[in-house]
């Protein structure tokens, strides 16, 4: 199984893309958030992503928010089942901190897929009124 190309690896400074990160509202006290707006990292597993937020505390990569619009639950959900294997089988972050992922479903066409420091993540999204897989 070829191994899937992981752009955004936690732990990485801020530095990194400090150029093509956008500022947007904290998500939470303590965490710097921010929108990547660069043209290099727009597309994951073949989808096209439509926003990339990345959270950062004390200029590392601790936590990733894909957000992809017009694709159906059911189409993402055996690419995901191969990502958990991946993010299991790969060290994607710089200091081995524990990395947990999560597929978020809004609503029939719009999907969220997380990942990032196991104790953050799920602080770092809104849980309500979503499907998880």
């Amino acid at each position: 199984m070829k191994q899937i190309n992981i752009p955004f690896q936690l732990g990485m400074e801020y530095e990194n893309w400090e150029f093509d990160l956008e500022i947007l509202p904290d998500r939470l006290e303590g965490y710097d958030s921010y929108l990547y707006i660069g043209k290099e990292f727009n597309y994951f597993m073949n989808y096209p992503t439509d926003k990339t937020e990345l959270i950062f505390i004390l200029d590392r990569l601790v936590a990733v928010i894909l957000t992809f619009l017009n694709i159906k639950v059911k189409d993402f959900k055996q690419f995901y089942d191969r990502l958990q294997i991946e993010f299991k089988n790969n060290n994607l972050s710089q200091n081995n901190e524990a990395i947990k992922t999560l597929l978020i479903a809004d609503n029939e066409n719009t999907i969220y897929f997380l990942y990032g420091v196991s104790n953050l993540i799920y602080a770092v999204f809104p849980l309500h009124n979503k499907a998880y897989f």
